[in-house]
């Protein structure tokens, strides 16, 4: 196994740099790293905006300099990040380990006490790969004084050398460094795997179960904090291209086999199809919901009430100013309106950081409405020419139980019944065929929640609603 350096950049320029919002949002894969932008990790801490790795790398204005940076990737073959883990999921984070690992034996090689340092996973090539963007300004260790690394050192680095009158690659310091924390990971993976007991058909009929109905949680997701925001976040996901038939039969029922015919393979053909299609509708309503709402949507920029990385929205800043007209202003209308635009006017980087983010989700939301619109038309013309659809009777298409149960929740989330009753009547189908119970138990439990949260919000709804009507008073004539 090899690891591969890249250097990217080391500085050069006057100006802020870009290179965290480069690493969160640029050529990004949808079916791999699914919408919105990819949440960026630190040494001590996950799920970063580029907002917040910014703050890492120039703590004082968020705004570090190219000058002052120093961006490279490391990448690994993908038959070694399969090795991480059994899901993409636990594959990501044994690979962030392994690079806080290998970015302290960097430290170790550079002799400083400690790197200051931000990175993010790309899924967009071959082969996956980390950046790592750094901060050049150090504290050498021993001796406590300021150190600068201009460059890292090529002897560290990868390089060519000459062994035995043949040229071969040498991993270098660095690279033995990143290459033993992945060997550690994948080690981890492999011990964690043979500790799993033998168990019983039973046993594995109920894990199973569990399983599929949790789902697979192909990405980490961004901001998902207020209610407003997270949506768009969790509204999107790429269609599971990777189940066979086996496995979507497995979910329903473990002991039941699935005929490798012309017909399944259709059937699979168009639940690919339909989950798409569901997708597609999910994604329109987030990006429509942004358009229309976005200024109610929560973002982590700067507070400038405070100075401090917050999670706030434009409404949030514009209704905290009209409260501090009402308090110091005189109650006439001209007086107040100037107050309030003063307040705003004193958090204009605020608001400005707010518009870009707000603009950035659309843009993403948007993008994964075209993306998905291509691959469904793709998918579309892929079934017309392979398929002749039977005229003797009605086709159901095979999807996985947790990827229905996944999409029926996202399309109660959205309030849109006809999707849910649409979906119902496939897991009643599909249960049917399978002889399998329509609902896990984890999923009566998340069917009960969803009642009993629809019903508080009626109650809720009808108890505002009295009391508006109650707070009217009719005038006889």
């Amino acid at each position: 196994m090899g690891v591969f350096f890249h250097i990217l950049s080391t500085g050069g320029g006057a100006g802020a740099s870009r290179i965290t919002r480069y690493i969160a949002e640029r050529d990004k894969d949808l079916s791999r790293e699914g919408p919105g932008s990819r949440r960026l990790f630190s040494e001590d801490q996950d799920n970063l905006s580029y907002h917040r790795a910014d703050r890492i790398l120039d703590p004082d204005q968020g705004q570090p300099d190219k000058d002052d940076l120093i961006h490279f990737s490391v990448m690994i073959e993908e038959e070694e990040f399969d090795k991480l883990g059994a899901e993409e999921k636990e594959k990501q984070a044994r690979l962030r380990e392994a690079v806080r690992e290998a970015m302290n034996g960097m430290a170790a090689e550079l002799n400083v006490e400690e790197l200051t340092w931000v990175a993010g996973i790309h899924r967009n090539s071959q082969n996956p790969h980390a950046h790592i963007v750094m901060n050049k300004a150090a504290i050498e260790r021993g001796t406590g004084r300021d150190k600068w690394i201009n460059r890292i050192p090529k002897r560290l680095l990868p390089h060519k050398e000459i062994q035995n009158g043949q040229e071969v690659i040498v991993n270098g310091p660095l690279g033995e460094n990143f290459l033993g924390a992945i060997e550690k990971q994948q080690a981890l993976y492999l011990k964690s795997k043979e500790k799993q007991p033998q168990l019983t058909p039973a046993e594995k009929w109920e894990i199973l179960a569990r399983k599929h109905q949790k789902g697979r949680e192909l990405r980490d997701r961004p901001d998902r904090t207020s209610v407003s925001e997270r949506e768009p976040s969790r509204g999107v996901h790429s269609p599971s291209t990777s189940l066979d038939q086996s496995q979507i039969a497995a979910s329903w029922n473990p002991l039941e086999q699935t005929p490798d015919d012309r017909l399944s393979d259709f059937r699979l053909a168009l639940g690919k199809r339909f989950e798409l299609e569901m997708r597609l509708a999910f994604a329109e309503v987030w990006h429509d919901r942004a358009v229309r709402h976005g200024e109610m949507y929560r973002f982590e920029v700067v507070d400038q009430s405070t100075g401090e990385e917050r999670k706030i929205s434009d409404l949030d800043v514009r209704r905290r100013a009209a409260a501090r007209a009402t308090r110091i202003s005189e109650p006439d209308h001209a007086s107040r309106t100037l107050a309030i635009d003063a307040d705003l006017g004193r958090h204009g980087v605020t608001l400005q950081q707010l518009s870009e983010a707000r603009e950035t989700k659309i843009a993403a939301l948007g993008k994964d409405v075209g993306s998905l619109r291509g691959t469904l038309s793709k998918v579309d013309q892929g079934i017309e020419k392979r398929y002749e659809m039977p005229s003797d009777r009605e086709v159901i298409p095979l999807l996985a139980r947790e990827t229905l149960s996944e999409l029926q929740k996202q399309a109660v989330k959205l309030n849109l019944p006809d999707r849910v009753l649409e979906l119902e009547r496939l897991r009643v189908a599909l249960a049917r065929q399978y002889d399998a119970p329509s609902r896990t138990d984890d999923d009566a439990e998340t069917l009960a929640a969803q009642v009993n949260v629809a019903r508080a919000d009626l109650m809720a709804r009808n108890a505002r609603l009295d009391n508006f009507e109650a707070s009217i008073h009719l005038t006889p004539y």
